[in-house]
């Protein structure tokens, strides 16, 4: 299966903007996440380019990631499995291995996301004066 440019047109250029094919032939989601997948318009990004380019899953079936990617949207790294298959799929040691990598700070890196950087300053302590409240960072 081939997806062609004609198809490729249906998706919007909002969508297209996000998007960034790296050297697997993943197209990798720049935008949104949430839970580790691509958010478009809350809906899961993989999910929203498989239906427009490919069509609906059957029903009663998940979408898998062939590419073990879970910010790839390109639906041709994409099979529909049954929700047992899609289990065992995920229970693989080479998987839970690959979430904790992309949870790691060198994998956000390697995507070109930085982690937020740590605030400076520490929980703030409150003192009562009289009638006055004030606001001292503690510093220690």
């Amino acid at each position: 299966m081939a997806i062609t440019v004609a198809q490729m047109a249906k998706l919007p250029q909002s969508f297209w903007r996000e998007v960034r094919e790296d050297e697997k032939g993943c197209w990798i989601w720049g935008g949104r996440v949430r839970r580790g997948y691509g958010d478009y318009r809350g809906q899961k990004a993989y999910y929203y380019s498989y239906l427009c380019l490919v069509g609906a899953p059957s029903d009663g079936l998940d979408l898998h990631h062939l590419c073990k990617n879970m910010l790839c949207v390109n639906p041709l790294h994409l099979r529909e499995v049954t929700p047992k298959e899609h289990r065992q799929y995920h229970k693989t040691k080479d998987l839970v291995k690959k979430m904790k990598e992309a949870s790691s700070n060198a994998a956000f890196r390697r995507y070109g996301w930085r982690k937020r950087p740590a605030s400076d300053l520490r929980t703030p302590t409150i003192l009562v004066h009289t009638n006055e409240v004030s606001l001292r960072l503690a510093t220690a």
